[in-house]
């Protein structure tokens, strides 16, 4: 289905463990490895004290069990010489030192204990059997474990229990977290708050399981649980259902060939009940260069002598809209968790509601501390200037301004068709705002004889003529009526540089620079919704103002600037020329997330707008938003992504120049102009497309 190779296999199991039954946890959890190394995992995660069954109070102490421990533990690690070296298993078990017994992580391959991680934060009844763990040095529980590519060697921690919570930030692109906790919903509620927390506020990725082992006991009921997070993202949130494993607990004083079934049941029944979860390891590695952690040397931590496979993801669907909103609820109740950034809003409603809050509210600002009366701007009927308009009717309606303090101004051209005129007029209308028109064909003809520019010769300047004598005429109405200057180009067009030098580039404020256009259809769709939870009271007609959104987001994108055909249809079509802007979106956004190379970021475009993906996407009822033309094609092939992404990175380092002198805007996104991915604007060479030499 996927053929990226970047991602590194780990399966995570909460198996059937019997309580204080060592002989039958070490032959489950070598067949659990064996397993895994047939699905080709890398690693296989299994719960804290897997090997003894779980916490066993005074137990611990015991020489049988002690015996039993050293013993298959050995057994653990004669079976693992045999395994492939591309394969490690983490479980939990104790461990005795000189100084004594331990609750620890191992880390096993190839005969060998890799590293461990000793508990530090024992509980009082823990004391009372293990040594607590002396306070550790930021990479003591670290190594290293080599993967195949330019990748420097993925860094893992290894965290035991309630140590979890000592940790605010790590040294290590991964965490593997095992536990062994009585389930109750406030510490569930709160290892999950942290959890996320630690993964989006470090930038790494987590690996979460918690034992299923069910006991009657003072600790009455474990809950297996998977947890995974990679960074704001989240991967994997499930409990399981451990009904099924009360069958086991009957299994005493069988003989041999009996137990020998038994676990192979258990473990058939155990790995079904195991989840897969595919890491980005690009996206890792390029975070820990960010985070600027003062760390060792690769030379001061153990390392697996083994160089690890990066494969396709296994069970994991990918976002090709990632600025879009997704429920997390219906996410969750598909096991697809990991397609969108994490948010706490319960509905698309209250999530949009915050743009279109943030935006009018700093453009009112904006008015205020200018000291300005008016807000200007060019209405042309397309998606950018609609949105603006837009903006400016909710920042009157905020801040008890008269309508009449928008005065936006349609100025034709020589492209101008009469479906954006219509657009642009039944949006007015349904506002209950007016407008002025200004024509300027009769300007760009007067200029075109100063500077002896032949009318029909539709260059450049034809295009950049219109553009900057729209912005003049703005400029001159905010110096007029006392008002500033809105822009309407978005993020989407910033990044491409489709914006005239000294022309519509330039405003006193820009509510839209932060919005790529693949959002806008859907803050578009969605704004009666909004406007009525932030302002209430609605003063237009709803199924009057929704029709003509609806006529905007569904219209070709267009600059209309070189003259109609005869028919009086639009020669330009800006998506055939440049590509789908759902592509443009989601190159800047991935490399402003992780700073990709452009082979990576290739194939992760190939994956996410795959056929494949595309319709395992519609089957959850993935919401691109309203049917408009930004998504009027959703599905791409190889060469249609390589295409479009070669035009993005020239452009996007060929137009650097035009960002320095942008106007002030609000950043809405996590990823646009003003906070990431920033490069100087006179580069020698575009650094996306190196050739060796």
């Amino acid at each position: 289905m996927y053929n990226a190779k970047l991602f590194l296999n780990c399966q995570i199991a909460s198996p059937i463990l019997r309580a204080c039954d060592i002989a039958f946890n070490s032959k489950l959890i070598i067949k659990l490895a064996e397993q895994a190394i047939k699905a080709k995992r890398a690693l296989l995660i299994l719960p804290e004290l897997a090997l003894t069954g779980g916490f066993l109070n005074d137990l611990h102490q015991s020489g049988n069990v002690l015996d039993q421990v050293q013993h298959y533990l050995q057994d653990i690690l004669l079976a693992s010489a045999n395994w492939p070296s591309n394969f490690a298993l983490v479980f939990g078990s104790p461990l005795v030192t000189p100084e004594g017994q331990h609750n620890a992580a191992l880390v096993i391959s190839q005969g060998k204990i890799i590293q461990t991680a000793c508990k530090q934060n024992l509980t009082n009844v823990e004391r009372q059997q293990f040594l607590k763990a002396q306070p550790k040095q930021v990479t003591d529980d670290i190594f290293l474990l080599p993967v195949f590519g330019p990748y420097k060697p993925v860094r893992v921690q290894l965290v035991v229990g309630d140590d979890i919570y000592l940790l605010n930030e790590s040294a290590a692109d991964l965490i593997v977290h095992i536990s062994n906790e009585p389930f109750t919903s406030r510490q569930a509620a709160k290892l999950k708050l942290h959890l996320q927390n630690l993964a989006q506020v470090a930038n790494l990725a987590i690996l979460h399981v918690n034992s299923s082992i069910m006991s009657p006991s003072d600790l009455y009921y474990h809950q297996a649980e998977y947890q995974a997070y990679e960074g704001n993202l989240c991967l994997l949130n499930k409990h399981l259902q451990t009904a099924d494993y009360l069958q086991f607990a009957k299994m005493q004083n069988l003989d041999i060939s009996a137990k020998l079934e038994q676990i192979e049941q258990a473990c058939k029944l155990s790995y079904q009940k195991s989840v897969t979860c595919s890491l980005l390891i690009p996206r890792l590695t390029n975070w820990r260069i960010r985070r600027r952690l003062k760390i060792a040397t690769e030379a001061e931590l153990v390392a697996i002598s083994a160089y690890f496979d990066l494969r396709p993801a296994e069970k994991r669907l990918f976002n090709p809209a990632p600025y879009l909103y997704q429920s997390p609820s219906t996410l969750a109740n598909c096991g697809c968790q990991g397609l969108a950034p994490y948010t706490d809003c319960l509905d698309k409603v209250e999530y949009y509601s915050n743009f279109w809050q943030a935006a009018s509210e700093s453009l009112l600002k904006r008015l205020y501390t200018a000291h300005a009366k008016k807000f200007i701007l060019g209405l042309s009927g397309g998606l950018d200037s609609c949105v603006a308009l837009l903006t400016c009717y909710l920042a009157c309606k905020l801040g008890n301004l008269p309508l009449a303090t928008i005065q936006p101004i349609c100025m034709p051209g020589f492209g101008s068709s009469q479906q954006s005129q219509n657009q642009a007029n039944d949006l007015l209308k349904a506002l209950h705002i007016e407008a002025e028109t200004i024509n300027i064909k009769q300007a760009c003809l007067q200029h075109f004889a100063d500077i002896k520019q032949a009318i029909d010769n539709y260059d450049v300047t034809y295009e950049n003529a219109q553009a900057r004598e729209r912005t003049q005429i703005l400029m001159d109405k905010a110096n007029q009526l006392n008002g500033i200057v809105v822009g309407t180009g978005d993020l989407s067009e910033e990044c491409l540089g489709f914006s005239t030098y000294n022309g519509d580039q330039m405003s006193m404020f820009n509510p839209n620079a932060g919005i790529p256009k693949s959002l806008m259809p859907s803050l578009l769709a969605i704004f009666p919704a909004c406007y009525e939870k932030l302002a209430c009271e609605p003063s237009f007609d709803p199924k009057e103002l929704t029709q003509a959104l609806k006529l905007i987001y569904e219209a070709n994108i267009s600059p209309e600037l070189l003259p109609l055909t005869k028919t009086g249809e639009q020669k330009q079509v800006t998506q055939k020329v440049v590509g789908s802007y759902l592509l443009h979106d989601f190159f800047f956004y991935h490399l402003a997330d992780a700073n990709y190379c452009i082979e990576e970021l290739l194939e992760l475009a190939c994956d996410s707008f795959s056929a494949d993906n595309i319709q395992a996407l519609s089957e959850i009822n993935f919401d691109f938003g309203p049917k408009a033309n930004v998504y009027a094609k959703q599905s791409f092939n190889r060469q249609e992504i390589k295409q479009t992404l070669e035009v993005f990175t020239k452009r996007y380092v060929q137009q650097q120049y035009k960002q320095l002198p942008a106007p002030a805007s609000v950043n809405f996104t996590d990823y646009n102009l003003a906070n990431a991915l920033h490069i100087p604007s006179d580069l020698a060479v575009n650094p996306f497309i190196h050739e060796k030499y």
